[in-house]
Formats: structure tokens, C-alpha cells, sequence
């Protein structure tokens, strides 16, 4: 059930196991985990209920609760190098429905490397979602960079992006 009273919660999906970078998740960045930059800055948008991260690794759920993020234990065949981050977030989600008793309207999923996000970003993409009058389902940012065409966006006739 979905509880359209209920303020956004966030979702972060924070895998241990990065190989080209490893420990990326929690690297000390200007003297905090990266992870925690991304937590500070999401509480400070004010905008959600609560932040989740979703992680197998238990330096990253003890980092993450420490900053007063909630924490959900994601399963390993859920976190290796070729899961789909959409299987991570549907798990996290059945995990939080269950303890919520229903799901907000609205979630954000931000990476836990993301720390040049500021509030601003999320209050604007907040606003942007609620009073969009074509009601979009989705509200993500996109760029140009080769990527695996099954992540690739294209502008449809409409001005809107579509897989």
C-alpha cells in the first residue's frame, strides 16, 4: 500500500564489495566517509521521513547507523559486481513496507559516492516531481558518457526521456 501522506524516505544502495574502487562507499573524504556526506546532506534537504542505506557490509551499515541512518541488511546474491541495483531496491523496499506498514508516495535513491549533491538539489527535484502536472513516474538526472545501452536514456517526441 502506498500512503500518499507519508514524506519521502531515501534509499541509499552502498555495495562493499567495489572492485576498481574499493572501500569507495566509506572512503575518507575531507575527514568523513563519503557515505556520511550524502546522509548529512539528505537530512539537511528536510524533505524525507527517514534515509535507509542498503548494504551487505557491516562497516558500512555500522558507519551509516552511526550517522542516524536506518540500515537494511541487503543479501549477498543482491550485492555482487553484476546485481541489478533495481533488485537491491525492491528488496529494500518489501524490508521497509514491512516495518512502515505501507510505502510513501515518493523515494530517492541517491549513490553513496555522491557527495557534491547539495540540499538544493533535492528540494528542487522534490519540487519539480510533486508539481509537474504530467505526474511522471521518474526523476532522475542524466549526462552524456558511454554507458551500457541498456542503462542509455533517448528524448522521446514528447521532450521526455525514455529507456
Amino acid at each position: 500500500m502506498i500512503d500518499h501522506t507519508l514524506k519521502p524516505i531515501a534509499i541509499i544502495p552502498a555495495r562493499g564489495g567495489s572492485t576498481r574502487i574499493p572501500k569507495k562507499n566509506i572512503t575518507p573524504i575531507c575527514g568523513k566517509p563519503a557515505i556520511v556526506w550524502v546522509i548529512e546532506t539528505l537530512k539537511s534537504s528536510q524533505i524525507f521521513s527517514e534515509i535507509y542505506v542498503t548494504s551487505e557490509n557491516d562497516e558500512i551499515i555500522t558507519i551509516s547507523e552511526n550517522s542516524d541512518a536506518k540500515t537494511i541488511h541487503r543479501p549477498e546474491e543482491l550485492s555482487t559486481n553484476t546485481s541489478m541495483e533495481i533488485d537491491a531496491y525492491t528488496h529494500a523496499l518489501q524490508r521497509i513496507k514491512e516495518s512502515m506498514g505501507a510505502l510513501p508516495k515518493y523515494f530517492c535513491t541517491p549513490y553513496a559516492t555522491a557527495i557534491l549533491l547539495k540540499p538544493e538539489d533535492f528540494i528542487k527535484s522534490y519540487n519539480a516531481l510533486r508539481n509537474n502536472r504530467h505526474e511522471p513516474d521518474v526523476l532522475m538526472s542524466v549526462s552524456h558518457y558511454d554507458v551500457h545501452p541498456y542503462k542509455a536514456m533517448q528524448k522521446n517526441s514528447d521532450g521526455y526521456l525514455q529507456m
